[in-house]
């Protein structure tokens, strides 16, 4: 697996749980999402040359031993956009009171 398909399947995971959580009385604001990863990097040559980063999984591990992994550790604040602002979100209905985000340079 690819580092952006374990990014894309995180991000699909908070989606369901944001709809889970639609209706329901206790609400969750959600933090910053911490994901710790062992990966390969792999060079690859031919047109689309470059660097590949695969995420390891469990069971892989012992099958590329002779193979050198790293550690990467990724941090994800999760936003949507609501009315055209990007703002927390959260696990549940939307809330009439959201704490002002701080501007960004872009």
């Amino acid at each position: 697996m690819s580092l952006t398909e374990a990014i894309a399947s995180v991000r699909s995971e908070l989606e369901e749980a944001r709809r889970g959580g639609e209706g329901r009385e206790v609400q969750f604001r959600v933090g910053e999402v911490h994901l710790d990863f062992q990966v390969e990097v792999a060079r690859e040559t031919g047109a689309e040359a470059g660097l590949k980063v695969w995420v390891v999984s469990a069971g892989a591990k012992a099958k590329i031993a002779d193979r050198h992994t790293h550690s990467v550790k990724v941090t994800l604040v999760p936003q949507i956009n609501s009315g055209g602002e990007w703002v927390d979100m959260r696990i549940g209905d939307e809330v009439p009171d959201r704490p002002t985000l701080p501007e960004w340079d872009q």
